[in-house]
């Protein structure tokens, strides 16, 4: 059973083939280095209808192929992506809402009559 090709399960502890069809090639798998339609290289705009070119292309950059084609064209995996400096996030909004909360914050008359009039709405809405 080395080797064949097919649909097998399990019965009384052996694996039988599930349908007695068999496989008509016993041949592996060609594929082809040619793409018909081509890819075009998000670096440089250039067509390319060679994957092992695109791909040396892709490597050559520095980058990395790593799917998602279907999402966005092609997905590719910077060497650098931002991680944020949640501390300093964190502490940016803490003192922006206390500058806010303790009239810390030079604001214009008209934001001012806004507030007030947002503020009044609010109030009359709480008490319905």
């Amino acid at each position: 059973m080395v080797g064949e090709r097919g649909t097998f399960v399990f019965k009384e502890g052996k694996l039988v083939r599930k349908d007695n069809r068999v496989a008509e090639v016993q041949a592996p798998a060609v594929h082809g280095d040619e793409m018909l339609n081509g890819v075009e290289s998000p670096l440089t705009g250039e067509m390319y209808y060679s994957k092992e070119a695109y791909t040396k292309h892709i490597h050559a950059a520095g980058y990395k192929i790593t799917g998602g084609d279907h999402l966005a064209g092609l997905a590719i995996d910077r060497k650098l992506q931002y991680k944020p400096d949640v501390k300093g996030l964190r502490d940016a909004a803490e003192k922006a809402y206390y500058d806010i909360k303790y009239d810390r914050v030079e604001i214009d008359e008209k934001s001012k009559q806004h507030n007030i009039e947002e503020e009044r709405q609010w109030n009359s809405y709480r008490k319905r």
